[in-house]
């Protein structure tokens, strides 16, 4: 992803990510936003589910922004008992042009 931030940027583009996949690929993203120069806005959402597999709240967005958290890593804990009790379950999609492809969970995701 920071590649990519690189190269629009060296082609005076802005970046907008788009991030479907949970909290910690929501706070991974924002780092990156955080380094991009060109960054312009992050796409994603905040499913229900996010809090439940984090020992603290997912951080909310405070007048459009984002403060990044000071932790070590990501600056997110993951609960673990949490993650152990919802193995990996591959499911596979039975229609559309996806329909061949194995999906790695059914988890909405509710955008904010």
């Amino acid at each position: 992803m920071k590649k990519i931030a690189s190269m629009a940027e060296a082609c005076c583009v802005g970046f907008c990510p788009h991030n479907p996949y949970g909290p910690v690929n929501s706070m991974a993203a924002l780092h990156v936003d955080a380094t991009a120069p060109n960054f312009v806005t992050q796409e994603g959402g905040h499913g229900e589910w996010y809090d439940s597999i984090l020992l603290e709240p997912f951080p909310y967005a405070r007048e459009d922004y984002f403060e990044l958290p000071e932790g070590v890593g990501l600056g997110i804990e993951l609960n673990e008992e949490v993650l152990r009790a919802h193995p990996f379950n591959p499911v596979e999609q039975s229609t559309g042009y996806r329909s061949r492809m194995t999906l790695p969970s059914r988890q909405e995701n509710h955008w904010i």
